[in-house]
């Protein structure tokens, strides 16, 4: 295939007009950096002007790694950020893009191979489950299968074929992209999912998870009811909720003036329909398109969570790179005198080599209790929809469920029990008397959950600084607890008795854990911490037999019932003995655990009170830290969830 000049056909959902495609050419430019993207900032423009497009791949997640951090790794065999820097852009209709080759037909010499065959597929999943998943390194994983092929007598003409029937067959979409890089490669999606678009002064991500799969043999009817049937499901929305939670821990470091969760919503594609939310934010005032960006990398529903430890696991299980999926295919552009930033996830989409052989990677959310055969039958679906552009046209039937009333029902249900704090526009929160101004030090436990804590104690008035855990020694960190009014000991992955050095994670913790107590100063602890305290405390720490990874629960907190979000694979044992024995001046249990504790100048939780799971996380949070201000001054605390002073509860 000979050489030609770059260009891109992209439909986007948040600019393009309905009928229309847009068309971009300019030289192409490869990067090892986003920071290298060429950038226009110094010339604004009231007119809509494109200035880039990229490829991101995968490992640039690497970005995200802080120094003394394992996390964010990615595998890389030489790929880099492929941009075009734009020269011209055009608007064209439809008709007049198809008019401009003529369409032919697309088939394959063979059959399609995969890297993993099924019976390997399952056992992966199978082993995430048990020794990933169950031992406390994350909540859910996403390790895809590759599927190859190769096109008979590929050329120009047949990547724009394809990516005429995509733009025929397939609807629902965020993205539908053909890319040719000049060289005879070319990327062609159609991906469902916005990564992360920034415009008019709003940050926008779009959490999907829970995938209804169409039959096609079935009536629209007989369809809307298994749809019902899924809606009601608690693993799909346990799903969603989890995503949800990790793209919120993004939003929280890069919208610190807050933002809300619009939703649930369905996205109907032509042989799947999804469920997502969709968060929007103000992005934080100053800071830049790339940097926020990079805060945003990459889609827990592409990867898992917590985003940085589910990258090491993924690493672990996938020899191979995952080249340009999972990624963002990225635009930036300037309007009404301001830059943009508009990126899709680079999912459903097809990496072809000028030879015709092409490649597609295509993966299932693992959860505790995911069932090995059903995530591969998903996959099996994706892949169909996805190579729908490779076979004859058709066009499939649209359920229109957004206009079932009884469909809506179903799905707006699932918020019944989920914090209004974050299915509100946080700007009405006031700070609280009693933490206005207070000085707050966060350790980081390589779990950002830890920013949506930040984020609701910015909302009470606190005034909060953030350190990784591996910084405990440093002057910086040890100044700053010390001058600090109350400190958190956050979550984090991971099993809390690991013993083995004391300058792993985990015995940093132990060692943050231990200062506080031996300093008395005032703190809080959430699950990976709650678990360090109840340890150093003496308690049992035990390995549960099912993972409470994104599980709500009911539970009586200090005679107050309460819904909240777990994310945990150990707990501490509860034993009444020892509580009797301990500094602890009240305790609340939950079944066998250790729910929550209370101390002189500390108070702890299991679960999370930060998380969409917690339907009063904020007040829990806000009456946690009123409780321990005033033990520590020697105040009386107030009943209820606040706890009672000098009362064990066994």
């Amino acid at each position: 295939m000979p050489e030609m000049e770059p260009y891109v056909f992209v439909q986007t959902l948040a600019g393009a007009a309905e009928g229309t495609v847009l068309k971009l050419t300019g030289p192409l430019s490869h990067h090892d950096k986003l920071a290298d993207i060429p950038r226009q900032t110094a010339t604004k423009s009231a007119a809509l002007v494109y200035d880039t497009f990229s490829m991101v791949p995968f490992s640039t997640m690497r970005e995200r790694c802080a120094g003394g951090s394992t996390l964010y790794q990615a595998h890389n065999e030489g790929e880099q950020i492929i941009t075009m820097n734009i020269a011209e852009s055009t608007v064209m209709k439809l008709d007049d893009f198809y008019g401009t080759f003529n369409a032919q037909e697309v088939s394959m010499d063979d059959a399609m191979t995969y890297d993993h065959s099924q019976q390997e597929y399952e056992e992966i999943i199978r082993a995430i489950i048990s020794e990933e998943i169950g031992k406390g390194e994350g909540s859910s994983f996403v390790t895809p299968r590759k599927c190859m092929g190769n096109i008979k007598n590929f050329d120009d003409v047949t990547a724009k074929s394809i990516f005429r029937r995509l733009l025929l067959n397939e609807y629902g979409c965020y993205w539908k992209f053909l890319f040719c890089d000049g060289t005879g490669r070319y990327f062609i999606g159609a991906s469902p999912e916005r990564h992360l678009e920034i415009r008019n002064g709003k940050a926008l991500m779009n959490p999907i998870s829970g995938t209804f799969r169409k039959n096609h043999k079935l009536s629209n009817e007989q369809n809307i009811e298994l749809l019902k049937k899924f809606l009601g499901d608690k693993k799909e929305t346990q799903e969603l909720f989890m995503v949800t939670d990790e793209e919120l821990k993004m939003m929280s470091t890069m919208c610190g003036l807050g933002g809300k969760i619009i939703g649930p919503l369905l996205k109907e594609m032509s042989h799947l329909i999804h469920t997502e939310y969709l968060l929007e934010g103000t992005p934080n005032d100053g800071e830049d398109l790339i940097d926020l960006l990079r805060k945003s990398m990459f889609a827990p529903t592409v990867i898992g969570s917590p985003v940085g430890n589910a990258c090491k696991v993924v690493a672990k299980y996938e020899k191979g790179t995952r080249s340009y999926y999972s990624s963002c295919a990225l635009l930036i552009g300037r309007e009404h005198n301001e830059e943009f930033l508009d990126s899709s996830i680079t999912i459903r989409t097809l990496e072809i080599e000028k030879t015709g052989a092409f490649s597609i990677r295509v993966g299932a959310t693992l959860v505790k209790d995911s069932v090995p055969n059903e995530e591969f039958q998903e996959c099996e679906a994706k892949v169909r929809g996805a190579l729908t552009s490779l076979q004859m046209d058709r066009q499939f039937t649209t359920y229109n469920c957004e206009q079932d009333k009884a469909v809506l029902d179903c799905l707006y249900a699932r918020n019944a029990n989920t914090s209004q704090f974050w299915m509100q526009d946080q700007h009405s929160f006031s700070a609280h008397p009693e933490l206005a101004g207070k000085k707050v030090v966060m350790s980081n436990n390589e779990d950002d959950f830890i920013f949506m804590l930040r984020h609701l104690l910015f909302k009470m008035g606190c005034e909060v600084e953030v350190f990784n855990f591996f910084e405990i020694d440093t002057p910086k960190m040890q100044k700053a607890i010390a001058e600090a009014d109350l400190c958190v000991v956050g979550p984090g992955p991971g099993d809390p008795t690991d013993t083995a050095r004391e300058d792993s994670k985990m015995g940093l913790v132990r060692k943050y854990v231990k200062q506080l107590l031996d300093t008395k100063k005032p703190f809080m602890a959430v699950c990976l911490g709650h678990q360090v305290l109840s340890h150093h405390l003496g308690f049992e720490i035990v390995q549960k037999d099912v993972p409470t990874q994104g599980v709500q629960e009911k539970v009586n907190l200090y005679g107050e019932e309460f819904a909240v979000g777990f994310y945990n694979a150990f707990y501490a044992r509860h034993n009444a003995d020892k509580v009797a024995a301990s500094p602890l001046t009240s305790v609340s249990t939950h079944n066998d655990d250790m729910l929550s504790t209370r101390g002189p100048h500390w108070t702890s939780f299991q679960f999370h009170p930060e998380s969409i799971l917690t339907v009063r996380g904020f007040d829990i949070v806000r009456d946690a830290l009123l409780y321990v201000v005033r033990a520590s001054a020697g105040k009386r605390p107030l009943n209820g969830a606040n706890g009672t002073p000098n009362k064990k509860r066994a």
